[in-house]
């Protein structure tokens, strides 16, 4: 590695889960920077990385941002199992596949139910919309972990980093809908639902190297 690692974040979001999950996973050490959630200005963003956005990779003085490319650098310069996008064409194709799907249809759906509660509007429709797409989406992630622990094999890649964190974001415990009111709002009104053993499973997998 080029230098000490620290990880800018705005905890809940999906993309900084996935980030430090990838961190984790590789046995990188960091250290965290955090980001406040309404923190509009985000000028310590701005000053380090140039843009505003969370996550973002410092390695020594390079500012790494989007957690597709952060993923990437980890595949640089931890490169060790899991590999996140693979070391063939093929693989990497397959794994950009699973991660185009997640970061465009499947995150439209996932942003509806938070969406509502930063707004403060609460539309009944809309709810029952986001869990009927939420459980298309989750029944190809079922399929796909029919036989594997993960969705394309035997250890997690960018495309299982990708969308765990918003199926995750249909389990919640109590505990953690305390945390914001936005936790607490996707608990009341965003579910997986039955007949999800394997996603809830590969869920659970996952996130229990997030801390």
């Amino acid at each position: 590695m080029s230098g000490p690692l620290r990880l800018i974040e705005l905890r809940p979001s999906p993309n900084n889960i996935k980030v430090r999950l990838g961190l984790r996973l590789k046995g990188c050490e960091f250290e965290t920077i955090p980001v406040a959630l309404d923190d509009a200005e985000r000028a310590e963003v701005l000053r380090l990385s140039g843009q505003p956005l969370t996550p973002v990779l410092l390695d020594g003085d390079l500012p790494v941002w989007d957690s597709a490319a952060i993923l990437r650098h980890l595949d640089t310069i931890a490169p060790h199992e899991p590999i996140f996008f693979g070391r063939t064409r093929e693989r990497i194709h397959e794994v950009e596949r699973w991660e185009r799907w997640a970061r465009g249809v499947v995150y439209d759906t996932f942003t509806i139910v938070p969406g509502m509660a930063f707004r403060g509007a609460f539309d009944p429709a809309e709810v029952e919309r986001a869990n009927a797409e939420m459980r298309r989406h989750t029944a190809r992630i079922e399929e796909a972990l029919a036989d594997r622990d993960y969705l394309l094999g035997d250890a997690p890649t960018a495309a299982d980093l990708t969308l765990v964190p918003m199926v995750f974001s249909t389990m919640l415990t109590e505990e953690q809908a305390a945390a914001s009111r936005i936790a607490a709002f996707l608990r009341q009104h965003f579910h997986l639902g039955e007949e999800r053993d394997r996603t809830r499973a590969w869920v659970e997998r996952l996130m229990a190297h997030w801390h």
